[in-house]
């Protein structure tokens, strides 16, 4: 496989050395040379992906265009307004020594 895009918007390395790419085609991660991506067709919230970080348990928070997602086992759980987030626009993500995950959202007008 091939990086989903070549327009990257995030980056994140994870604690095993994995390389993911957020981009605005989807996700990708890189490692031992090779690419594997994800898409909304593959359960990913929105192809485009605008954060991403690690929780302590090792899975990934992922920051879209259509919520947030969580990715843990090769399985996508997502999350948006019907499940009450404030907004579908995910911009930023961290989460903090606590375990507390802390995000940027984007509200429409």
């Amino acid at each position: 496989m091939v990086l989903a895009d070549d327009f990257v918007r995030s980056l994140y390395s994870d604690r095993s050395g994995t390389l993911w790419i957020g981009t605005r085609r989807g996700l990708s991660h890189y490692k031992d040379g090779a690419f594997t991506s994800y898409s909304a067709m593959d359960g990913l919230g929105s192809d485009l992906v605008g954060a991403i970080t690690e929780d302590t348990d090792g899975s990934l928070w992922i920051g879209t265009l259509g919520g947030l997602t969580h990715f843990a086992n090769e399985h996508f759980t997502n999350y948006n307004i019907n499940q009450g987030l404030s907004s579908n626009i995910i911009t930023a993500l961290y989460q903090d020594s606590a375990g507390t995950l802390w995000m940027e959202r984007t509200v429409a007008a």
